[in-house]
């Protein structure tokens, strides 16, 4: 059962994205470094009966929203978002936006976090397709290799480098 619902939602995945996004000019998307090195990783572990989809735009009420990975597996469905920041970064589960510093300066730079991103994304992505929440994993990737997550979070949840 889970299996071929996995298969079903790999398959409905890609006329989401390539459908709504067909006809917006100014949605032109480039895979960072980070994000290239999650993919690289997760197509090794395809053979394995892993299924990936990279960069897939769904629709919300407002708009629109981009998951940069979806990895099908017979365990559920893990959705990836991938932050290949420097410096440190300072946020905690609940706060709205984390901070961004670098050593030696005084600039800082707020960003939404991530784990409430991914929230976002497993609820937008629940309701298109229609299954309950239970069976996607929320998984966020810090991929470079400079930054330092100075707070506690949830190990199961966000992994550096």
């Amino acid at each position: 059962m889970i299996v071929e619902m996995i298969v079903t939602l790999a398959f409905l995945a890609i006329p989401f994205s390539i459908g709504y996004q067909t006809g917006r000019k100014n949605l032109i998307y480039k895979e960072n470094e980070g994000e290239k090195k999650v993919r690289i990783t997760l197509q090794s572990i395809e053979e394995h009966g892993y299924h990936l989809k990279n960069n897939i735009t769904i629709p919300t009420t407002n708009g629109s929203t981009q998951i940069d990975h979806i990895l099908f597996s017979r365990k559920g469905i893990f959705i990836i978002e991938t932050k290949d920041y420097k410096g440190w970064i300072y946020g905690n589960e609940k706060q709205h936006k984390w901070t961004q510093t670098f050593k030696n300066s005084q600039k800082k730079y707020k960003f939404l976090n991530p784990l409430l991103q991914n929230n976002g994304h497993i609820y937008h992505l629940s309701n298109v397709v229609g299954i309950s929440k239970e069976w996607i994993i929320s998984i966020v990737v810090f991929t470079n290799s400079e930054v330092e997550i100075k707070t506690n979070l949830p190990n199961k949840r966000c992994k550096t480098k």
